[in-house]
């Protein structure tokens, strides 16, 4: 039986995921604060038993890390993959999704060709073809006739089971995909039978079956390369999954808007030439028709606090909302940290000793609960009263 072992991930740079080593031990990457350090303690301990309470956290945290990729869809391609070690846990959860909905593949398709020799298919040919009309009645000239077509249903198959049971194997039982197909043979995932599957996609014209081979295909391009101790299935940066959770949660300006209204470029100038450095942008801005806050949502814990380089860069995106937004009546800045305990405004916030508004260039510090910010991002709402607090705290 697998030792499940949990452990908190201390640095936003660092990856949050599973390791897998299939001799002993299956690691889950959780991000800080999400389960106590004493619960933790608890089920690291000797008898490592799972709570129910504990079950449905992690469930959760799944569900949470998908949505996450499904929002990031950019960070799933195989380049990127293989790159940053990254593994696509999005297209896992849609084919289970798939065979929870469908089951196994069966074969639907089937073949027909309009001729005017061989069996007739009297049915079909009624339904599909144009009679020429005579006193004698309607007479075919063009009919409908069966073609053998090679069944496609043994091979894709075979290759889903294959998947499934890898799934099910890797991280599947620990959210309840718990599935052992017993098949007589384990098709081999690697570049031929990518291409076995994509001749077959090619053909193919029912939903289900070009939904099904888009996800195989998938899958076996983005599998993450396994080691000789087991696996590392790490879906993403503890700091990048942070900021997507609040900008999802408590920034309303999307993507396209922050970087056509927010985005400071700036450059080198020598002469006539322009020597350009890479663009900042905020995590997340808020605004409605009163109020605009730029946020920045740091991954630092263990009371560690946004160092000079944070502040500059707030400081400076604070100052392109001032100048592009000028006809608001209320502005904020913040840092947004995770913590166990309630989201509240900090006493702490960063002060500037320069001759401007002390008031309107403070930076607030606000932290937010984990598992409510998780609850939140999970459940697909804003969590207004975080909302509230941060409007009024500027």
């Amino acid at each position: 039986m697998k030792k499940i072992i949990f452990k908190e991930i201390q640095e936003g740079n660092d990856k949050i995921g599973l390791e897998l080593d299939y001799t002993e031990n299956f690691t889950i990457l959780l991000p800080k604060y999400y389960i106590s350090n004493e619960k933790i303690n608890e089920l690291n301990s000797f008898n490592n038993k799972i709570d129910d309470n504990t079950k449905n956290k992690i469930k959760k945290l799944f569900k949470a890390w998908d949505i996450y990729q499904k929002r990031n869809k950019s960070m799933l391609g195989a380049k990127f993959n293989n790159n940053k070690g990254i593994y696509d846990l999005n297209t896992s959860f849609e084919l289970i999704k798939d065979f929870i909905e469908q089951d196994l593949y069966i074969e639907q398709e089937d073949a027909i060709k309009i001729t005017n020799t061989g069996k007739m298919n009297f049915k079909k040919t009624i339904n599909h073809c144009n009679p020429l009309y005579t006193k004698q009645g309607p007479v075919y000239l063009d009919y409908i006739t069966n073609i053998k077509k090679p069944n496609d249903q043994n091979f894709i198959r075979l290759t889903q089971i294959t998947i499934l049971n890898e799934i099910s194997k890797d991280f599947g039982w620990i959210i309840g995909f718990n599935y052992n197909f017993q098949i007589a043979e384990k098709i081999k995932l690697n570049k031929r039978t990518v291409q076995t599957l994509t001749e077959k996609l090619d053909k193919a014209y029912n939903t289900r079956k070009i939904h099904l081979l888009n996800l195989l295909i998938k899958y076996i391009n983005n599998k993450s390369n396994d080691l000789m101790i087991g696996k590392k299935l790490f879906v993403g940066m503890a700091n990048h999954f942070w900021e997507d959770m609040i900008n999802y949660v408590i920034g309303n300006v999307s993507k396209a808007d922050l970087k056509k209204f927010f985005y400071v470029k700036h450059y080198y100038v020598e002469n006539d030439s322009i020597h350009a450095l890479p663009p900042l942008m905020p995590d997340s801005i808020y605004k409605d028709p009163a109020n605009i806050v730029v946020i920045d949502s740091k991954y630092y814990v263990n009371n560690y606090l946004p160092d000079n380089d944070d502040i500059n860069k707030q400081y400076i995106y604070f100052l392109k909302t001032l100048l592009k937004f000028k006809h608001y009546e209320n502005f904020g800045n913040c840092f947004i940290l995770p913590t166990d305990e309630e989201s509240h405004v900090s006493n702490k916030e960063v002060k500037f000793d320069i001759d401007t508004n002390a008031n309107q260039f403070t930076i607030k510090l606000i932290y937010a609960n984990v598992n409510e910010i998780i609850e939140f991002y999970t459940s697909n709402k804003k969590n207004q009263e975080l909302i509230n607090s941060l409007i009024t705290a500027n």
